[in-house]
């Protein structure tokens, strides 16, 4: 579960993705706190966030956030899977990108526009 608030919340809105994310958001009021029989031995009104935040709060799963992101790129943007950035290296030409698959190119480079 993600809380998103603040600059997350921003990024999100700015990317327009926020009506998504909110109709997949938790809207969590009074989480508690339970112990081994599931009897409530300490909680909080978590309301006080989003009132603090101007309502501008939720918490969502990761995955369903990943979910959203995905789709909105998916028809643009190439997403390489069981991959990982070894390093990055910038310069006034672009950023190369190391990358641990074996599959694909050692340096794929990505010039600024």
């Amino acid at each position: 579960m993600i809380d998103v608030w603040g600059l997350a919340y921003d990024l999100v809105e700015k990317m327009g993705l926020l009506e998504a994310a909110l109709d997949r958001a938790y809207r969590i009021d009074h989480p508690a706190i339970v112990d081994e029989t599931g009897r409530r031995v300490s909680g909080f009104g978590a309301n006080i966030f989003g009132r603090a935040l101007g309502g501008r709060f939720f918490s969502i799963l990761r995955g369903d956030l990943a979910r959203i992101i995905f789709n909105s790129v998916k028809d643009e943007t190439e997403t390489l899977y069981s991959t990982s950035i070894e390093a990055l290296s910038q310069d006034h030409l672009g950023v190369d990108v190391n990358l641990t698959d074996p599959l694909i190119p050692t340096v794929m480079g990505w010039a600024n526009t």
